[in-house]
């Protein structure tokens, strides 16, 4: 149920990151048999939860996902590891804790 998509292949959790709801994202990553599915999880556009936090300024809510995040979702690309023009690179998650603290 938490990996169900809408059609834009957004999952709860990445609704909760948008929202910057850190209490829904602990609920949603508690409940999941599979936290790192949930995690993992990549809209239409490549991103992930921790993706839309940060785009986002969500800082308290990016903070509980990095948290979580115990196989260093983190360090991966927005647009799945492909070559496309116009690709956002990420700043260092860590950058983005401090700057938005």
């Amino acid at each position: 149920m938490l990996l169900m998509k809408d059609s834009a292949e957004l999952t709860p959790l990445h609704v909760a990151a948008v929202r910057g709801d850190a209490e829904c994202c602990a609920v949603i990553l508690a409940a999941a048999e599979d936290p790192d599915a949930v995690l993992s999880a990549r809209d239409l556009e490549g991103r992930m939860c921790l993706h839309l936090a940060a785009s986002h300024a969500h800082a308290e809510c990016l903070e509980r996902l990095l948290q979580s995040d115990k196989a260093g979702h983190a360090n991966s690309t927005m647009n799945n590891g492909k070559d496309r023009p116009g690709a956002i690179i990420p700043l260092p998650w860590s950058f983005l804790l401090t700057r938005f603290h």
